[in-house]
């Protein structure tokens, strides 16, 4: 990480000043008036034509500036941007230079309205995804026959149930180093365990076993694809904020020129592990068609790279099909480790550190898994889904502190009439899903943690949000509609899993001294300024 520290530029005092005023001073130079029709009476006509409101100057400024203070985990960058959006409406439009009008959504009731009741005409991507190119593959394609394929090949192939459960052997292996590790932390001199780093190792480790097959990398092969990944990710850890990268990037331009440094480095790691699986397959093969295969032998769980190398995507140019080449691969790996390390383990330690700020929550938790125990001896995977406090507590988690506070950008691919407001084809929509679980018109008490809204028969159990159907959706941690997060299955079996067995191991204290900071901080993933330290104590023998 610290490599790469020189590479995005820090925001400062006077220099984030003079830079937010002349970005204010850019987007008055190219904002476009919205409305060019002289003034009279407004019609019913009207409000289905209009475009949202335009987001004020002053309020882009303030924006802006609070790009100062994501940095540095300021406690009330939400609320200060939930302010601007209260004042100014849910829905407004922003326009900078002369391109298609972005449309800013923060309510999860015209969110829902428009990726779930209209999704086909916002299913796509605006041409140009900015400013992550290398790692977003699949979800960066537009709305068409290859993402289909793409799409598809996740959903029927690594992200399928039935293999998912074929990697339950690496899981409890990793769930072991993981507790391993901590335990020889929490054992040392001060006995505090900084759990941040341990997650994301058991999270890489874990989708790292999925992309290139189970047991294949050893520690030191794992360790290296995740420096060289977080070398790339802490390039892109300063543009995670959503609409305002269209301003911004008019000020501060990205350091475009480093990615091809930076890409030669991920394929260096990444190239040799996925030509080993490709001869790995055909040396399968070639032994299935000469018959020297044991009746009996079972093969190792599919791989992602498995699916990858056999894929044949559309190809218009020849009017039919083609496969992948293995550098397409590497970017299509990256991708599902980006996806998923980072967003997995964050959510993992925000619901950890509540539990540990809530000893009367982690003394439910831990009840219900001695009953579980009881029963089933120990915590089985297969036991996951009898626990109904443990996926409260899971939900909770994501309701209060979802990892990604925008989705990425969607495109409207016609146009469309929401809310009597119009949004014109190509104009890119963005989601503040952040947020939508703190509103307080559908959430009672929002900033408090309350597992217990998600139990059955709770007022409000029902606004999960994490299915598509006919009831309107509350919160959206994993997106909605037809781009919704294909990942969701394997993301709350692996949240539920090890929030299980931490709670089972451990008893979660907080560090005297300085307590549990809920403080946030925006990156690609919104996450704990100061990162959860907790005294483990292991518990007895029966749990």
């Amino acid at each position: 990480m610290e490599a790469l520290s020189g590479l995005v530029l820090p925001f400062h005092g006077s220099a984030l000043l003079l830079l937010a005023l002349l970005a204010l001073s850019l987007y008055w130079l190219n904002v476009k008036p919205i409305h060019h029709r002289p003034h009279r009476p407004a019609s019913a006509a009207d409000d289905v034509r209009r475009l949202p409101p335009a987001l004020p100057a002053t309020a882009v400024l303030t924006l802006i500036l609070q790009l100062g203070c994501f940095r540095q985990g300021t406690p009330d960058w939400k609320s200060l941007l939930r302010r601007v959006f209260t004042t100014h409406g849910l829905i407004v439009t922003l326009r900078a230079g002369a391109g298609n009008p972005t449309v800013v959504v923060a309510d999860a009731t015209l969110a829902s309205r428009i990726l779930v009741e209209n999704g086909a005409s916002f299913a796509g991507r605006p041409s140009a995804l900015e400013p992550m190119p290398l790692i977003t593959a699949v979800s960066a394609a537009d709305y068409d026959s290859i993402w289909c394929a793409l799409r598809h090949n996740l959903a029927s192939g690594i992200l399928n149930p039935s293999a998912i459960r074929s990697y339950t052997a690496s899981r409890r292996r990793v769930l072991s180093s993981l507790l391993r590790r901590l335990t020889e932390v929490g054992e040392s001199v001060d006995g505090v365990v900084a759990v941040r780093d341990h997650f994301l190792w058991a999270m890489f480790f874990l989708l790292a076993d999925m992309v290139f097959g189970a047991s294949t990398l050893d520690g030191d092969q794992v360790k290296s694809l995740q420096d060289a990944h977080q070398l790339l990710l802490s390039y892109y850890n300063g543009l995670a904020f959503g609409f305002l990268s269209k301003i911004w990037g008019s000020v501060l331009p990205t350091s475009m020129s480093i990615l091809p440094k930076l890409r030669r480095s991920h394929e260096q790691i990444f190239l040799p592990l996925v030509r080993a699986r490709r001869e790995k397959m055909e040396m399968m093969r070639r032994r299935q068609q000469q018959q020297q295969q044991h009746p009996h032998d079972q093969n190792p769980p599919t791989s992602y790279v498995d699916t990858l190398i056999v894929l044949e995507l559309p190809d218009p140019t020849n009017e039919g099909c083609r496969k992948l080449d293995d550098h397409e691969i590497v970017t299509f790996c990256a991708e599902f480790l980006s996806a998923g390390a980072e967003t997995t383990s964050t959510a993992l330690e925000w619901i950890m550190a509540n539990i540990t700020k809530h000893q009367v929550i982690q003394k439910k938790l831990v009840e219900e898994m001695e009953r579980v125990i009881r029963e089933h001896g120990e915590i089985k995977e297969e036991n996951i889904h009898k626990m109904e406090y443990l996926s409260a507590v899971v939900m909770e988690g994501l309701r209060r502190h979802p990892p990604a506070y925008f989705l990425l950008p969607h495109r409207a691919s016609s146009d469309a009439s929401i809310g009597g407001y119009s949004i014109p084809k190509d104009s890119t929509v963005h989601f503040m899903v952040g947020d939508m679980g703190l509103d307080e018109k559908n959430w009672s008490d929002p900033l408090e943690f309350k597992p217990e809204r998600f139990l059955l028969g709770g007022a409000e159990c029902h606004k999960l949000g994490v299915v598509v159907g006919k009831e309107e959706i509350k919160m959206m941690p994993f997106g909605a509609g037809r781009r919704a997060c294909p990942g969701l299955g394997l993301a709350m079996l692996l949240l539920k899993y090890f929030v299980a067995n931490l709670v089972t191991q451990y008893d979660w204290k907080a560090v005297e001294e300085e307590g549990i900071d809920l403080t946030e901080k925006l990156g690609l993933t919104v996450v704990m300024k100061n990162p959860l330290k907790a005294r483990l104590y292991k518990r007895i023998a029966h749990m």
